[in-house]
C-alpha cells in the first residue's frame, strides 16, 4: 500500500509542475495557474480510477447503470481506489499552495 501511495504522490508532484509550466506559459497569473494545476490534477486521478472502479464493478456483475454511478458517486469505490485519488489530489493542492507562495 506505501508503495502505491509513493507511487500516486509522486506522479501528482511532476504533474504539477507540468501543468504548472505549461499554464505560465500561456500567460495566466500566479494565482490562476495554481488553481488550475492543482484541479487538473486532482480531476486526472479521479476520472482514472472512477474508470478502473467502474470497470472491476461491470466484472464483478454489477448492471451497467449502477457501475457508473457507484464508481461515479464513489459508493461502489474501496478503501484503495479513494487513497489512489485522494493522495494525488492532496499532494497537487499542496504544492500549488507551495508554488503560489514561493511565486507571488
Amino acid at each position: 500500500m506505501f508503495a502505491i501511495l509513493t507511487h500516486a504522490a509522486l506522479a501528482a508532484l511532476y504533474e504539477v509542475v507540468a501543468f504548472f509550466a505549461l499554464l505560465k506559459l500561456g500567460g495566466l497569473t500566479v494565482v490562476q495557474t495554481t488553481v488550475l494545476s492543482a484541479f487538473g490534477v486532482g480531476l486526472l486521478f479521479y476520472a482514472r480510477e472512477a474508470g478502473q472502479r467502474e470497470h472491476d464493478l461491470k466484472n464483478m456483475g454489477w448492471p451497467d447503470v449502477r457501475a457508473f454511478f457507484g464508481a461515479m458517486l464513489f459508493f461502489g469505490w474501496a478503501g484503495p481506489n479513494f487513497l489512489q485519488w485522494a493522495v494525488p489530489a492532496a499532494v497537487s493542492a499542496g504544492l500549488a499552495v507551495a508554488l503560489y507562495l514561493g511565486l507571488r
